[in-house]
C-alpha cells in the first residue's frame, strides 16, 4: 500500500511540500510523522488534491500559495506547533477563511477548547478511522462551498434570483403585517427556484401564502421554526438573526431537511416593513452530518467494547490467580493448618469472582428489564450481621469498620432480603475498597412513617479518596470508574452503584450521595419496609468489625521447579496481598530470596540498592501502576547501567490481545499472565535468573 502512496508523490524544492495530481478540492495536511502523512493521504488522495507540508512554517507558506479547501493540521510539531500556525493562518487575509481541522492524539476537554478558541473548525482524532476523516472533510469543504456561494449574494435580490437554480436556494420575500405576522392568509412571494427545489411546478399548486410555507412543516419543528420567525421580527434592535433548519415536506411527502435564513428591512424605530432571504436545501449535508454521528458512535461502542472486556479479564482473571494459586500451594501442603488457610483464600477468591459474575448477569438482567423484587418476612439483625461478617473479611488494619444500628427498629421485616444485601455490600465494599486507611462506619436508623411501614436510612461514610464535583453527576452510570490515573489498581466492574441504584429505586427507594474529593464520601440508601409487628431485636444489634487475620503459610512441596537458586533475589511487585501470598509460595520451591512490594513507589526505592536479580512487576496499582515504575527504573539507566539491563517481567490479569506487545514497548523484559502457570513461571526463571545462580534439580 505504502509503496502504491508513495509512487504519486512530488517534491516542491525549497518548501518542504508534497502534492499529488489536480482535482477540484485540495486539502493540506501538516504533520512532522511520515506515517500519518501516509495514512491521511491513502485516504483524501482518491478524492483531493493533496499537498503535504512536514513542518509548522512550510504549512504557513503552503496555505498562501496554494489556498486549499481544507487544512489538517497537526498539534505537536518540532518548529512552531499547531497552534501557533492556526493563530498564523488565522491573521492572514489570504487564509483566515480556509478552515482548519486539528489532527491529534491529545485528549482532554482543555486541548479542544483551546484549539477551537483559536478558529479550528473541527477535530480529527488518532487512531484515524477512514470514514470520519473523510466525512469530516467532506462537510467542511460542502460548508466552505455553499459560504463561497452565499458570499456572492448582497442586498440586491437579482443576483440571489441568477444563482438560486444553481445552488438549489430558493428565495421568499412578504410585507409584514405586525399585528398578525404569520396569519396563514399573509402573502409571502417564493421564487419559482424555491418551488422547483420542493417539487412543485406552479402558483396554482403552491400558493403565495404563508399557509402554505407553515403547512409543509415537520409537526416536530413547526413550533420551534415559527418561534424563531417571531423571535427576529420582535427584536427591534435588529441584533437576532434568522436562520432556522428544519424538515419540510415535498410535493411527493418526502421530508428533506431545508436551511432558511433571512433579514428585515425596518424603519427607523426598528419596527420591521419587510422580510426576505432565501431557503436552502441541505438534505445532504444533514445526511453526511448523521453518517459522520453513526462513524463515531461505532467507534465509540469499539472503543467502550474493547474497555469494558479488557476490565472484565483483568477483573474475572485476578480472583482465578487467588484460586488456581492457591490451590496449588495447598495441593503441595502437608501441614493442615497451612492448608486450612489456602482453602479459606481459595474460597474468599471464589466469592470474588461469583461477586463479578453477578454483577455482570444482574446488570444483564436490568438491561432486558427482567429485574424481579421479590419480597417476603426476613431476620433484620441476621442480615445485617451478615453484611458486616462479610464485608469484615476485607477490612485490613489500617482501616477501622464501625457499626452503629438503632435498636427500635423491628426484628421482622418484609421485603427483598438479597437484593437488600447486594446493595448494602456494594455500598460498603466500595467504601473499603478506595478508603486506604482511616474508617468506614456503617450507620442504620429508622423512621416510623406508617402504622406498619419503617424507612431505614442507612448511611455508610467514609475517609477514601472521595469524588470530584465534575464527577457526581455520572456516578450511578453503567461501567463507571472515575479518576482512573489515582485509581489504577482498584478493583471493580464499574456496574455496582449502576445496579445498586437501580434495585434501591425497584424497591420504592432512593439512594444519595455526599463528598468532598480527598476527605472521603457519604452514601444514603433510603429504603421503605413493611413489619407485622414492632418487637425490636434489641441486643442483637451487631458490634463493629475487626481486622482479619493476615498470617502467612510456608511451602515446602514439589512443583515445576527445575532449579534452585538461593543466592539469586527477586523483587515482587504487587498491591494485592493475596497475590503476593501466591507468588511467594510458587516461588519458594526455587529457594530464593524473596521481597515483596506493594507499590510502584516502594518498589522503585528498594530497586536502588541494586541487590535484584529479577524483578515481577504488577500492572495495575494505585497511584503508580507498573508501566509507570518501569518507566522510572528505565530512565535511571542513564546514570547506572544495572537500571537498564535488570530484567522486568510484567504481571498481569489482562490477557487482551496486544498485551505483551505494550509491556515490551515500555521497558519490560518478558510477559506472564495470570493466573500464573507454573511450567510458564519456570520457563521464565530459567530464562532471566542468571545462569551462574542456578542449581539443576531435574
Amino acid at each position: 500500500m505504502y509503496g502504491y502512496i508513495l509512487l504519486h508523490i512530488t517534491y516542491v524544492k525549497g518548501m518542504g511540500v508534497v502534492m499529488n495530481e489536480t482535482k477540484a478540492n485540495s486539502v493540506l495536511i501538516v504533520d512532522d510523522e511520515v506515517l500519518n502523512i501516509m495514512i491521511l493521504r491513502h485516504i483524501l488522495s482518491p478524492e483531493y488534491t493533496v499537498y503535504v507540508a512536514k513542518s509548522g512554517h512550510s504549512a504557513i507558506s503552503a496555505a498562501e500559495m496554494y489556498l486549499p479547501d481544507v487544512i489538517l493540521l497537526d498539534i505537536v510539531m518540532p518548529d512552531i506547533d499547531g497552534y501557533d500556525v492556526i493563530t498564523a493562518l488565522k491573521k492572514s487575509e489570504k487564509t483566515q477563511n480556509i478552515p482548519v481541522i486539528f489532527v491529534t492524539s491529545l485528549t482532554g476537554a482543555g486541548n479542544e477548547e483551546k484549539g477551537l478558541v483559536l478558529g479550528a473548525s473541527d477535530y480529527i482524532a488518532r487512531p484515524f478511522n477512514p470514514m470520519v476523516v473523510k466525512l469530516r472533510v467532506q462537510n467542511q469543504i460542502k460548508i466552505q462551498n455553499q459560504l463561497r456561494a452565499l458570499k456572492e449574494f448582497d442586498s440586491d435580490l437579482m443576483k440571489y434570483i441568477l444563482a438560486s437554480d444553481a445552488l438549489q436556494m430558493g428565495l421568499w420575500d412578504m410585507d409584514v403585517v405586525l399585528d398578525d405576522p404569520l396569519n396563514p392568509n399573509n402573502i409571502m412571494v417564493f421564487s419559482p427556484e424555491y418551488r422547483n427545489m420542493i417539487g412543485y411546478s406552479d402558483e396554482r399548486d403552491f400558493p403565495n401564502l404563508v399557509r402554505s410555507w407553515v403547512d409543509g412543516l415537520h409537526p416536530e419543528d413547526k413550533e420551534r421554526t415559527i418561534n424563531a420567525g417571531g423571535a427576529h421580527l420582535f427584536d427591534f434592535t435588529g441584533q437576532t438573526p434568522y436562520d432556522v433548519e428544519y424538515r419540510f415536506r415535498q410535493k411527493n411527502g418526502e421530508y428533506r431537511y431545508n436551511r432558511a435564513f433571512g433579514r428585515s428591512h425596518r424603519n427607523s424605530e426598528g419596527v420591521p416593513l419587510r422580510v426576505a432571504g432565501a431557503i436552502m436545501d441541505i438534505h445532504e449535508k444533514k445526511q453526511m452530518e448523521h453518517e459522520i454521528r453513526r462513524a463515531e458512535i461505532a467507534e465509540e461502542s469499539n472503543k467502550a467494547k474493547s474497555k469494558f472486556l479488557a476490565m472484565m479479564s483483568h477483573e474475572i482473571r485476578t480472583p482465578m490467580n487467588a484460586i488456581l494459586g492457591m490451590t496449588e500451594l495447598a495441593l503441595r501442603e502437608s501441614e493442615p493448618d497451612v492448608k486450612n488457610e489456602h482453602i479459606l483464600t481459595v474460597k474468599q477468591a471464589g466469592t470474588d469472582l461469583l461477586a463479578i459474575i453477578n454483577d455482570i448477569l444482574d446488570f444483564s438482567k436490568i438491561e432486558a428489564g427482567k429485574l424481579e423484587i421479590v419480597p417476603g418476612d426476613y431476620s433484620f439483625p441476621s442480615l445485617i450481621n451478615d453484611v458486616i461478617r462479610i464485608v469484615k473479611m476485607r477490612v485490613d488494619s489500617r482501616i477501622r469498620l464501625t457499626s452503629d444500628i438503632d435498636g427500635s427498629i423491628p426484628k421482622t421485616l418484609f421485603g427483598d432480603e438479597t437484593k437488600i444485601r447486594q446493595a448494602l455490600l456494594n455500598i460498603l465494599n466500595n467504601a473499603v475498597k478506595y478508603t486506604e486507611k482511616g474508617f468506614v462506619s456503617f450507620t442504620v436508623h429508622g423512621r416510623f412513617v406508617d402504622e406498619d411501614v419503617v424507612e431505614l436510612v442507612m448511611e455508610v461514610a467514609d475517609s477514601g479518596k472521595g469524588i470530584k464535583r465534575e464527577d457526581m453527576e455520572k456516578l450511578f452510570s453503567d461501567f463507571t470508574q472515575f479518576d482512573l490515573e489515582k485509581n489504577k489498581g482498584i478493583e471493580g466492574t464499574g456496574l455496582g452503584l449502576a445496579i445498586t441504584h437501580r434495585i434501591v429505586k425497584a424497591m420504592g427507594g432512593s439512594i444519595g450521595v455526599e463528598s468532598e474529593y480527598g476527605k472521603g464520601s457519604k452514601f444514603t440508601i433510603t429504603l421503605p419496609q413493611k413489619y407485622h409487628e414492632r418487637e425490636t431485636h434489641g441486643s442483637e444489634a451487631p458490634a463493629a468489625a475487626e481486622t482479619p487475620d493476615d498470617s502467612k503459610g510456608i511451602i515446602t512441596a514439589d512443583s515445576a521447579a527445575t532449579f534452585t537458586a538461593p543466592d539469586a533475589k527477586i523483587l515482587v511487585v504487587d498491591d494485592i496481598l493475596t497475590n503476593l501470598k501466591v507468588a511467594r509460595g510458587l516461588l519458594s520451591p526455587y529457594k530464593v530470596q524473596i521481597t515483596p512490594c506493594k507499590s510502584g513507589m516502594t518498589a522503585i526505592e528498594a530497586i536502588q540498592s541494586k541487590d535484584y536479580d529479577l524483578v515481577f512487576m504488577d500492572h495495575m496499582m494505585p497511584e503508580m501502576d507498573g508501566v509507570e515504575a518501569t518507566r522510572r527504573i528505565r530512565k535511571m539507566g542513564a546514570e547506572d547501567p544495572y537500571y537498564k539491563n535488570v530484567p522486568i517481567v510484567a504481571l498481569t490479569a489482562n490477557a487482551v490481545s496486544g498485551t505483551r506487545e505494550m509491556f515490551l514497548e515500555n521497558g519490560f523484559d518478558d510477559f506472564l499472565s495470570k493466573p500464573i502457570d507454573t511450567d510458564k513461571l519456570n520457563s521464565i526463571l530459567e530464562t532471566w535468573v542468571p545462569k551462574s545462580k542456578q542449581e539443576r534439580i531435574r
